[in-house]
């Protein structure tokens, strides 16, 4: 915790504007978090000018995104065929891994199933035969295990839960391409932009036996270069 405080600049919180300023896009992030309550609340005890904090359109997707995980594909298939052109125009694949995924959960009821998966496989996987031809065949092959069932068969991987992880960051990641919004917060690339800062801090620090806020000179710039991934910048 020494090494930590030693790096920081003491003043910065003492400025209202600057404390106002870090509970904004704490709630900002909040709410694309889809904790609105959180966020409210945040707002109410901050006495923050709510109207200053904007609606982000993330925090739709990141609703979808989590939908998925909760095995509920509508919301994300409703998504992708609103935007089924944009996504074809950029080569996405998720549209396809939605409906994979939605046929297997039908192939998983077996052999009772049978007469619904081939009607969804005609109604929303046809499209795809010739992009993916391949994964196509592979779809066509789980019938043969109908009886079986698909736990027991060389497709069996379809079945595990990296299929839906897979799924839902492929979601987020051409959703947020799509619309040109950055999947990460303000907050959260402020966080991970100071990680990558703290090691050249601590070692300035270790360099020169003296705490690095006092070399700060009251600018609101690093006192040393530090390299960010294009992503932070």
């Amino acid at each position: 915790i020494c090494d930590f405080t030693s790096v920081t600049r003491s003043d910065f919180f003492q400025n209202e504007n600057n404390i106002q300023l870090l509970d904004q896009n704490i709630a900002q992030h909040f709410y694309r978090q889809g904790m609105e309550d959180v966020a409210d609340t945040l707002i109410r005890e901050a006495n923050l000018p709510k109207e200053d904090i904007n609606e982000d359109p993330f925090a739709e997707l990141h609703k979808i995104f989590e939908e998925i995980h909760r095995r509920n594909l509508a919301p994300a298939i409703m998504w992708a065929s609103k935007y089924a052109n944009e996504l074809e125009e950029k080569h996405s694949t998720l549209e396809f891994k939605l409906h994979r995924l939605a046929f297997v959960q039908i192939l998983k009821r077996r052999i009772d199933a049978q007469n619904d998966a081939i009607a969804y496989a005609r109604i929303n996987l046809s499209t795809f035969v010739v992009k993916f031809q391949k994964d196509f065949q592979i779809l066509m092959g789980c019938f043969l295990y109908l009886k079986t069932g698909l736990e027991s068969s060389p497709y069996k991987y379809l079945l595990r839960d990296e299929m839906w992880v897979e799924a839902a960051d492929v979601f987020l990641k051409d959703s947020c391409n799509l619309l040109g919004i950055n999947k990460d917060s303000a907050l959260s690339t402020i966080v991970h932009a100071g990680c990558i800062a703290l090691p050249a801090l601590l070692n300035l620090k270790q360099i020169t036996s003296r705490q690095v806020q006092g070399i700060w000179n009251g600018r609101d710039e690093l006192p040393v270069r530090v390299s960010l991934t294009f992503s932070l910048k």
